[in-house]
């Protein structure tokens, strides 16, 4: 490929990581980078690493012009009016900087930036390239560090709301139950989300009077680490199995409800406990289950196809189109 043959950059900012890809004008992968979101990292932390990282990519695909256009999927509510984000639950600082991060991101990378959340674009890469369709409506939801969710519809993104929609993660599943990063009681993402998982067992480990060696492991483990640490256990070990029945409840009722609300043909489940290897076969039963006997059938349950690189390449894919558009 030409060192300045056209392309379009794709960036990611999530909980624990950010990504950066490259797709010429036929949506290719060219390159892709990733680096770990340091612990405490700040707005400003975030603006400086996704620069570095969009240089590195760039790098990386021998391009030596800039991009078209770059999209950057970002981990939280996108001011749509102001191309910019708007809040991050895990994140300080979005609230404080002085100049717009996308107007920093186009100083310094040369290229016009538009802003999206991150499960959208997402949503929107699994559509065209992955588990998804361009046909009819696809939803998308991740369960990682937070839980979000996407609506694709022929192709493109459904957007009706200034500040996003899909947000499944913020659906109360327990009345009055554990507080949510977002301020609110009893969401999903609460019960659900990898942090959610793993405080959700810290509780019930504190409320028992003997600790199984498991128990003790999570209990000392990293806060983003327990969540893996205890599904891996769930073939063996009861207290793992408990917490997973509880999850996988959780997890069916707001999904039926997507359901029951949209009716979409492709429901796509991405992030990094889509990965576990029993999610899908456990939990699609227990939707059906909740639908009306009626709806039951018409809705397929999907891993996502794209894995870490399904935001980069939907934020690159989201430019493209917003490009053509204009």
């Amino acid at each position: 490929m030409s060192s300045t043959a056209p392309y379009f950059l794709g960036l990611e900012t999530g909980g624990t990581k950010a990504t950066a890809a490259v797709l010429d004008h036929e949506h290719n992968q060219l390159a892709t980078r990733e680096a770990a979101r340091p612990a405490g990292a700040t707005a400003q932390d975030t603006i400086s690493q996704l620069i570095e990282l969009g240089r590195a990519v760039q790098t990386d695909a021998g391009l030596e012009n800039p991009p078209d256009a770059i999209g950057w999927g970002f981990g939280g509510p996108v001011d749509r009016q102001q191309n910019k984000p708007a809040y991050n639950f895990h994140e300080s600082g979005w609230d404080q900087l002085e100049t717009n991060p996308a107007t920093q991101l186009e100083a310094a990378l040369h290229a016009p930036v538009y802003v999206e959340n991150d499960c959208e674009v997402a949503g929107l890469a699994e559509a065209h390239l992955g588990a998804g369709s361009t046909e009819g409506l696809t939803f998308y939801m991740t369960l990682g560090s937070g839980v979000g969710g996407g609506l694709i519809w022929n192709g493109r993104i459904l957007a009706s709301g200034p500040l996003g929609e899909g947000e499944i993660g913020h659906m109360k599943v327990v009345a009055q139950g554990a507080q949510c990063a977002c301020g609110q009681l009893g969401c999903l993402e609460a019960y659900c989300s990898g942090w959610g998982v793993g405080e959700r067992a810290i509780e019930a480990i504190n409320s028992t009077e003997q600790p199984t060696p498991l128990m003790k492991v999570i209990s000392e483990a990293e806060p983003r680490e327990r969540a893996k640490l205890l599904f891996a256990e769930c073939q063996d070990d009861l207290f793992a199995q408990d917490q997973a029945e509880v999850f996988l409840d959780h997890l069916a009722d707001a999904c039926a409800n997507v359901g029951l609300l949209l009716a979409p043909k492709n429901f796509v489940i991405g992030g990094g406990l889509s990965q576990l290897p029993w999610l899908v076969d456990k939990l699609a039963p227990r939707i059906e289950s909740r639908l009306p006997e009626l709806m039951r059938g018409h809705m397929d349950v999907k891993v996502a196809q794209l894995g870490s690189v399904s935001v980069p390449c939907g934020a690159a894919l989201y430019a493209s189109q917003r490009v053509a558009k204009r």
